[in-house]
């Protein structure tokens, strides 16, 4: 709104219209002061009086040395500079009248007939000749002033080349005129406007978590591909009651959204990851089962496998099966018939797809028993929305050694030779670190944090790491005999004054009697000398019974608390 203000050092009155002029043209604007009169101020716009103050509200001489300000606030330091272009300014020595205005408004010229023709009209300051800053050379509806301003081309009138002229992206989009794609989704700016009738500022126009580019290539239902791609300006295209980012158009049990952004596979495709002819779909593929009995050390390859669907079946819950198959994709009921597994959880990318941090995997579910048809479906809820990968481990341990054969064919250990392996299905000492007697069990060297594939020291059976008088092969022997002293490598119970791995017990709480087993308390020792300014984290899993007739719903916590042990 253009404004006049008058000020003598202590106080100041200020004047202005209601006319609002941000509308990307030039506009004629005058302020005419005769100081001696209550109706001697005046301000027009294009020709047109606006209003009439009185001047005289600030009495007194208005000399000083200060400079004069055109479009900025008049107390230095304060950033209240005009936000556009002001042209062919100039001061003349006395107020014009009405008609004298309306001349020069017309004119579009900055002053100059009318100083030709009134010879008593002489300017204190005039800017110069006309079109200053009006000059558009390319005729894109930015002047050149404008154009150097922006850093846009005034000899090209869509410097981006996104089909859509500077002016217009910078007074009716608002995009940048220097950018073909102002929202980065992949859409150009002229797409979203005058295509597809999207906001080309904002990545997804309804909000529904996939960009409006992605909407446009994903199709409704892979199955029926006639129905089209989601529409980018509606958040449930079909009105299903799912988000569209939510959605499976191809049936494979990922959502439209975990498909784009977590696991670089196409919504689209079902067999967009294996699309070997017979082989999972892209769900089968990332959360297929591991460890099924009867595979081979090392290599944990088998004639048939295990596969882990998953359904979102809306408020944050999800419903998993398990089904078994021939590797050539057939259905194997009787493979599973009765098999029990694990299911393991992490919410890391890297730990889904290297071996070497594998580690992160958490057990949240344990004890899945399959029926006579190899067959079992349970419900949990979300654990982290849109994030997570999920595995089915078997739970039988045909070794004996204290791990379970899905966990020995899942986790890896870094050999002697610095390669990533897992231990062996039907060996208890996968790396052969004592040669007579039972050796050292794998579950017992992970449970005390010893390496089960790496016989070197500090990990031989000869070794004695916490220096205090047991070798492994004998603090082993104590754990499975009655025990006559140590039977953790890491902890010597001699020296409590050496920095132990602090040891976690739990013991049932008399607390709450009436909760049975469900209650426990916890300690942990390791010496004076160990480390307990660490926070104590528990884990713990929830033990799988049959179904409810609708399926079993496991509380919130279950997925929360992974539990750390095989």
């Amino acid at each position: 709104m253009p404004g006049f203000q008058i000020a003598n050092g202590t106080s100041f009155a200020y004047f202005n219209t209601t006319n609002d002029l941000r509308d990307g043209a030039f506009h004629h604007v005058v302020a005419t002061l005769n100081r001696s009169a209550t109706n001697g101020g005046h301000l027009y716009v294009d020709g047109m009086a606006k209003i009439t103050f009185n001047p005289t509200v600030i009495p007194g001489s208005l000399s000083n040395a200060a400079p004069v300000r055109i479009g900025v606030h008049p107390q230095p330091g304060l950033n209240g500079w005009y936000k556009g272009v002001i042209d062919e300014v100039t001061i003349y020595r006395r107020a014009l009248s009405d008609s004298e205005i309306i001349t020069l408004s017309n004119s579009g010229l900055p002053g100059g007939p009318l100083l030709q023709t009134n010879s008593e009209i002489t300017a204190l300051y005039s800017a110069g000749s006309a079109g200053k800053c009006k000059t558009d050379t390319d005729g894109d509806g930015l002047s050149d002033l404008q154009e150097a301003f922006l850093g846009t081309n005034p000899n090209n009138p869509d410097s981006d080349g996104d089909g859509l002229t500077e002016g217009d992206e910078v007074f009716t989009y608002h995009t940048n005129p220097k950018n073909p794609d102002t929202d980065g989704d992949g859409l150009s700016d002229r797409e979203e406007v005058r295509v597809y009738h999207t906001n080309p500022n904002v990545p997804e126009t309804d909000g529904d978590g996939l960009t409006d580019k992605e909407e446009l290539t994903i199709l409704i239902d892979a199955s029926n591909p006639g129905l089209g791609h989601l529409d980018p300006l509606d958040p449930d295209t079909g009105n299903t009651g799912v988000p569209d980012g939510q959605k499976d158009g191809d049936h494979d049990s990922l959502s439209n959204l975990a498909e784009r952004r977590q696991y670089g596979s196409d919504p689209s495709v079902a067999h967009s990851l294996n699309p070997a002819p017979g082989g999972p779909d892209d769900g089968e593929y990332l959360f297929a089962a591991r460890g099924v009995s009867g595979e081979s050390p090392g290599s944990c390859t088998c004639p048939w496998q295990a596969t882990l669907h998953i359904t979102n079946l809306g408020s944050a819950l999800l419903q998993f099966s398990i089904s078994h198959k021939n590797q050539d994709g057939t259905p194997n009921p009787q493979a599973g018939a009765g098999k029990t597994y694990d299911l393991y959880f992490v919410n890391s990318i890297e730990a889904a797809f290297y071996p070497e941090q594998r580690w992160k995997w958490r057990r949240i579910y344990s004890g899945i028993k399959c029926d006579s048809n190899g067959d079992a479906t349970f419900t949990l809820k979300q654990p982290d929305p849109s994030l997570g990968y999920f595995v089915i481990l078997e739970a039988g341990d045909d070794d004996l050694d204290g791990l379970s054969n899905g966990y020995e064919c899942w986790f890896t250990y870094l050999n002697s030779a610095g390669q990533w392996q897992p231990t062996c299905v039907n060996n208890p000492n996968s790396d052969g670190d004592r040669a007579s007697g039972d050796g050292l069990w794998d579950g017992w060297e992970v449970e005390y944090g010893l390496n089960p594939m790496d016989k070197t020291t500090p990990n031989g059976s000869n070794d004695d790491p916490d220096n205090d008088g047991n070798k492994n092969w004998q603090e082993h022997d104590n754990y499975f005999s009655v025990p006559l002293g140590s039977f953790d490598p890491l902890k010597n119970p001699n020296n409590p004054n050496t920095p132990n791995r602090p040891v976690v017990s739990m013991s049932p709480s008399p607390e709450y009697p009436f909760w049975g087993t469900n209650s426990f308390t916890i300690t942990r020792n390791g010496g004076s000398a160990a480390d307990y300014s660490q926070p104590l984290f528990v884990y713990y899993s929830i033990r799988w019974q049959p179904p409810l007739p609708y399926g079993l719903h496991v509380g919130s916590g279950a997925e929360h608390h992974p539990i750390r042990r095989p």
